[in-house]
C-alpha cells in the first residue's frame, strides 16, 4: 500500500513505540502528526522525522482538543496512548449467520470480533457503549458490555 502524501497521526508519539512507528511512517511517505502530551518530547521526534512531520501538543481526554487534531483529517489514525490500550469496537451485525443490510459491515465487524478473539478470550461480544474509567485495576481486563447494561469484568486478563 503507496501511503505516500497521506496524513497519519499517531497519538503517544513522543517516545517509545510511537516514536518508531511514526518514523516509519514517514520514511514510507507519509506526512506525520505526532500528536502527544509531552511537549520537550514530541518536538524532538518530529525535528528527528524531519519536514514531514509536525507536532501536536493534545491532551485526549479533552475532546475539543482531539477534535481540533481530527481536523487535519487523517487517512492513517495510529492509536498508541492511553496507557498502550487498544478498544475494539465490535457490534451484533457481526454475530450470527442471518441476512445483514450492510454486508461490508457486517463482515468487517464479524472481522474484528474474530481478531479480539484470538488475542484474548472473550464469553461474549456484543456492542454498547463504553465510558473511560480511570480505575488501574481494570487494567488488563476484558470488559463485556451489554447494550444499556453496565460493564461486567470479565474473568479473562490478557496475561490468561
Amino acid at each position: 500500500m503507496d501511503i505516500t502524501g497521506k496524513v497519519a497521526i499517531v497519538t503517544g508519539a513522543a517516545v517509545g513505540i510511537g516514536r518508531a512507528i511514526a518514523q516509519r511512517l514517514a520514511a514510507a511517505g507519509a506526512s506525520v502528526v505526532v500528536a502527544d502530551l509531552d511537549a520537550a518530547d514530541g518536538r524532538r521526534t518530529a525535528e528527528l522525522i524531519g519536514p514531514s512531520a509536525r507536532f501536536v501538543q493534545v491532551d485526549l481526554r479533552d475532546d475539543d482538543a482531539v477534535g481540533e487534531l481530527m481536523a487535519c483529517q487523517p487517512q492513517i489514525l495510529v492509536n498508541n496512548a492511553c496507557g498502550g490500550a487498544v478498544v475494539n469496537v465490535g457490534s451484533t451485525a457481526g454475530l450470527g449467520f442471518g441476512p445483514h443490510v450492510s454486508p461490508e459491515y457486517s463482515a468487517a465487524k464479524a472481522a474484528l470480533i474474530r481478531l479480539t478473539t484470538t488475542l484474548v478470550p472473550l464469553e461474549a461480544v456484543t456492542d454498547g457503549v463504553v465510558r473511560f474509567v480511570e480505575d488501574e485495576t481494570l487494567a488488563g481486563r476484558v470488559l463485556r458490555l451489554d447494550r444499556g447494561a453496565a460493564p461486567e469484568l470479565l474473568a479473562a486478563t490478557l496475561s490468561a
